[in-house]
């Protein structure tokens, strides 16, 4: 399939319309939840969301991301055979899980005493990894049937160039998640009802899948179509990159687990809170990315490594024009929005909310969607098992040495090695020198800019008053406007930049038109 390199800026644009939307409404979860469920009630909520992302990626593998690899250069039949066998793989996956989460809830419903005796007594108080948190598994268990196939849906989308359906798409299934925690909440309806109705909500999500694998390929015939790619294929080329997927994610929630593990409920809610990552700021880097994914493939394909990197170095670029700003607003802000968004009581989460900030600073890049458009999954691995490391040997000493806010800490240390691994690993996969990877001298020219306004910003802040919306909202206002002025003013933000996003409203508008 030719790939127009054309319609990439537009087509991330659209996407992260999406995300964003989609993460808005996400957002607004954790808000009502703290003002309709106990603190103890969210940190087991939180608990229970946490054991299935943790479980998630063992069995849904990397199978979206096979897509990415197999699919572009091939005819529409052949894309849809592949689809298929990939869905039908990814809904075994989810039997499998389904099975393993309901086993887990029924030792949990059945054993409690076993369970107690070994978590809340460690945590000095109710804990979410015991009989309290996972019992709730039980009606969790049918998530995994409709959540894994769809998973797949947002690449194949993308893939089959419609990247605004996927924004869509992405919405809807946000908003299903919403209404499905939060109708129940609003009724004052118990945590079984809470998670009962969220299970529903991706049984509906799963079907969205079936409804565009039918409108995306249809059948002109009744003949089946036979590609050289194989169910074994498939699998083999995912099941490292799930393994890989798994240690990634471990990696990004082991301070999350740990604190789980190790401190009472109500805590974990308050770190949960805290954690909170401006879900519309972190999604620009991976909506990018996703959009990119197939051209970088198909340039990799063709040998032309240095070009593609060529064009994510400039994403990064403008990507870092976007995400700095926007994430020092929240690291001088962290106070004034924890109290605007989940209350007063909530306050002393906003170190770690402000911790979590600053990786949402350097969250300018998708580096895994480089590696697989390289055909290299594998060094992903490595980095991920080492960046996994990194995080237990920085976040286990400052847990017990800070407390509350050490497993942030140490996080936020690993990202950089994180980052460093990443580039090493792009550069062996490309054949490139690894300072030719990262746009590291640009960046930091970016990150000085935003560093000045970040220090207005705070100097505004010491002789604030009024209501936390009102200082949160001046803050904002000053980190954005300096960072604006400054960045115009260097040449960091160039009139092209300018010209790009004043036009942007028109361009969508007249394709549209052309498109009818």
């Amino acid at each position: 399939m030719a790939v127009d390199s054309g319609k990439q800026p537009f087509q991330a644009m659209a996407l992260i319309v999406g995300k964003i939307l989609a993460s808005l409404s996400e957002a607004i979860i954790p808000i009502i939840l703290v003002r309709f469920l106990s603190m103890e009630e969210v940190g087991i909520l939180s608990g229970v969301l946490l054991v299935y992302a943790l479980l998630a990626p063992v069995f849904a593998t990397a199978f979206p991301d096979a897509l990415v690899y197999f699919l572009p250069t091939r005819m529409p039949d052949e894309r849809r055979a592949i689809a298929v066998k990939v869905a039908l793989i990814m809904f075994l996956m989810g039997v499998v899980a389904g099975l393993l989460l309901l086993f887990l809830g029924l030792v949990a419903f059945f054993l409690p005493g076993f369970l107690a005796g070994i978590t809340d007594s460690v945590v000095g108080g109710v804990s979410v990894m015991g009989p309290s948190g996972l019992k709730y598994l039980l009606v969790l268990a049918l998530y995994p049937l409709g959540d894994f196939p769809a998973r797949m849906l947002p690449n194949l989308l993308i893939i089959e160039d419609r990247a605004k359906t996927a924004a869509t798409v992405g919405v809807v299934k946000s908003l299903l998640a919403v209404f499905a925690i939060l109708v129940p909440v609003l009724l004052h309806l118990d945590l079984w009802v809470i998670i009962s109705c969220y299970s529903i909500s991706g049984l509906l999500y799963g079907l969205f899948l079936v409804y565009y694998l039918l409108v995306l390929f249809p059948r002109a015939n009744g003949k089946k179509t036979v590609v050289d790619v194989s169910a074994g294929q498939i699998v083999r080329f995912a099941v490292p990159m799930g393994i890989t997927e798994a240690t990634m994610l471990l990696y990004n929630r082991v301070d999350q687990f740990l604190v789980a593990l190790v401190f009472a409920a109500s805590l974990v809610a308050q770190y949960k809170i805290g954690a909170w990552q401006i879900p519309f700021v972190t999604s620009i880097a991976y909506s990018v990315g996703s959009v990119y994914a197939p051209h970088f493939r198909t340039l990799m394909h063709e040998g032309k490594a240095e070009e593609a990197i060529r064009i994510w170095r400039l994403s990064i670029e403008k990507v870092a024009l976007i995400s700095v700003p926007l994430g020092l607003v929240f690291v001088v802000g962290a106070e004034e929005l924890i109290e605007l968004l989940f209350t007063k009581e909530y306050l002393g989460a906003a170190m770690v909310f402000r911790l979590y900030c600053f990786l949402t600073v350097g969250r300018v890049a998708a580096f895994g969607n480089v590696l697989v458009a390289a055909g290299r999954p594998e060094l992903i691995f490595r980095v991920a098992v080492l960046s996994f490391v990194a995080n237990i040997v920085f976040s286990v000493p400052a847990m017990f040495l800070i407390g509350l806010e050490g497993p942030a800490l140490g996080t936020l240390l690993a990202f950089i090695v994180h980052v460093v691994l990443f580039c090493r690993c792009i550069a062996e996969a490309t054949g490139m020198r690894g300072q030719n990877v990262f746009p590291l001298v640009s960046y930091l020219k970016t990150l000085s800019i935003g560093f000045v306004a970040a220090l207005c910003g705070f100097l505004l802040k010491m002789n604030l008053g009024g209501s936390a919306g009102l200082r949160f909202a001046a803050i904002a206002f000053c980190v954005i406007g300096c960072f604006a002025l400054f960045g115009t003013l260097s040449g960091r933000i160039k009139g092209e930049d300018w010209n790009f996003i004043l036009s942007l409203p028109g361009t969508v508008l007249k394709r549209r038109v052309a498109n009818g």
